[in-house]
């Protein structure tokens, strides 16, 4: 299917469509009036001149039109396909589409749960406005820790998961203590006041022949061990992640 996104290549597209439009017939009469013998050239100028003006005319605002219609029906499939897809604040994958994608996967891996330490606090203290930019800043961060090792979305509230498809054990305790120093080291400035953040991280290994409720069951036991056991951690299957105070930069 034709992609058009912007007004530009609807121009583009709609030059492109009438000089094909004008070349195939003036071609055809060409050739036809050149190919009998005795025919005047007054009468093939004529034509051709027929065959180049009637597309001519013809094309352009019924390629424009309809490129038109194109562009706007590609524009609403693609907003569509943003609402479906990916969260409106943070821009990470929505709650829906992470787990389908991780059911489709079909593969095994480090499976976490990411929660924003004391974000009721930031709220209460900072306002809702400061609280939804430290979740897109939070997010931002941990987007660019996981990078291309894997997927991340947002189950809801301050609450995002990180899924690692094909990746061992080591590589989840690295990408878990990365992404706590990692936003630990942000201290970020939001409406002119500095807010610390943190975040604990469950994190439990997700065999592809599990469901992923038992796994999400697990990640989320597991944070609330990390939240009990002070914040600002991550906690693993077989116990707590090694403790890194330096950012890890991915």
């Amino acid at each position: 299917m034709l992609r058009v996104h912007t007004q530009k290549q609807v121009i583009r597209y709609t030059a492109l469509i009438t000089g094909l439009a004008v070349a195939a017939p003036v071609a055809v009469v060409a050739g036809i009036l050149s190919a009998v013998p005795g025919i005047p050239s007054m009468a093939i100028l004529i034509g051709i001149a027929m065959a180049t003006l009637i597309p001519l005319f013809i094309t352009p605002p019924l390629a424009y039109f309809g490129l038109n219609l194109l562009r706007m029906m590609n524009q609403t499939i693609e907003k569509v396909d943003q609402q479906i897809r990916f969260d409106g604040l943070t821009g990470v994958f929505n709650r829906s589409y992470m787990l389908d994608s991780i059911r489709a996967r079909q593969v095994g891996g480090p499976l976490m749960i990411v929660d924003a330490d004391h974000f009721k606090r930031i709220n209460d203290v900072h306002g809702h406005a400061v609280g939804d930019a430290a979740l897109v800043v939070i997010a931002n961060t941990i987007s660019k820790t996981v990078g291309a090792y894997g997927l991340v979305g947002r189950l809801g509230g301050e609450e995002f998961a990180v899924f690692l498809p094909g990746h061992d054990r080591e590589t989840g305790m690295e990408i878990a203590t990365a992404i706590c120093a990692n936003i630990r080291a942000i201290n970020p400035l939001i409406d002119g006041k500095h807010v610390p953040l943190s975040v604990s991280i469950g994190c439990t290994m997700h065999p592809a022949s599990t469901v992923i409720g038992a796994s999400l069951k697990n990640a989320d036991d597991l944070l609330y061990h990390a939240k009990n056991e002070g914040r600002d951690r991550a906690e693993f299957d077989a116990g707590p992640l090694p403790e890194v105070r330096e950012v890890v930069r991915w």
